[in-house]
């Protein structure tokens, strides 16, 4: 996951240069955010090639620059990834819900980090990250705007969360809630409740976790 954040923060941002990827060793090549070769080195050539081709859309062009002596270098034709990446920041975890965002973000003042590229949003999206470009949001705020349903909205907060594209501290709030729902604290209620509330603090627990990590910049 810590890979493909760090290279769609490289593509959003419109970065130049070389990404080096540690495990398996790997370059990845950028000009103004887009890909433009792949490079590996000959005795880990199978596992990174592997990994890299995840990043190519279908029918782009890659081929193998044979005059390079230690690196297996694929040039392809310029490709901007945002799209790929933002599939593999969505691959589903343990919990994929964004039921909770709303509760967990509550009043938090919102702001993005960068501009995703328009290649992996939807319209509705675009207007979305127009208004937290524009300034900071709260959530009750791209509510009341109406471009987007709540649902959606949730969804692309999540995804700019996990990306490491939006600016917001919910640690207090957590903390809160991680007071009211925690299991052990509920030991009180019925088996039904219980069950509910555990649901709920595991749901906020990873949507905090994903904050965290923004802020921390570790990763899995």
């Amino acid at each position: 996951m810590r890979f493909a954040r760090l290279l769609f923060a490289v593509a959003a941002r419109g970065s130049s240069g070389a990404v080096l990827v540690d495990s398996p060793p790997a370059r990845i090549e950028f000009v103004q955010g887009w890909i433009h070769a792949l490079a590996f080195p000959e005795g880990d050539a199978a596992r990174s090639e592997d990994l890299l081709l995840q990043l190519l859309p279908r029918a782009t062009t890659f081929r193998y620059d044979e005059t390079a002596p230690t690196l297996g270098l694929g040039r392809v034709e310029p490709f901007h990834p945002g799209r790929v990446l933002r599939q593999i920041i969505e691959t589903p975890g343990p919990s994929n819900s964004t039921d909770d965002l709303p509760l967990l973000l509550g009043h938090q003042v919102m702001a993005l980090r960068f501009v995703p590229h328009s290649s992996c949003l939807a319209p509705d999206e675009e207007r979305l990250v127009a208004l937290l470009d524009s300034s900071p949001q709260r959530w009750d705020d791209l509510v009341r705007a109406g471009v987007a349903t709540p649902q959606r909205t949730a969804a692309l907060l999540t995804f700019l969360l996990r990306a490491g594209a939006l600016e917001v501290d919910v640690r207090a709030t957590y903390l809160d809630l991680a007071r009211e729902l925690h299991p052990d604290l509920n030991s009180h209620l019925s088996d039904e409740l219980r069950r509910e509330r555990e649901q709920r603090f595991r749901a906020v627990t990873e949507i905090y976790r994903t904050l965290a990590i923004d802020k921390s910049g570790e990763g899995s």
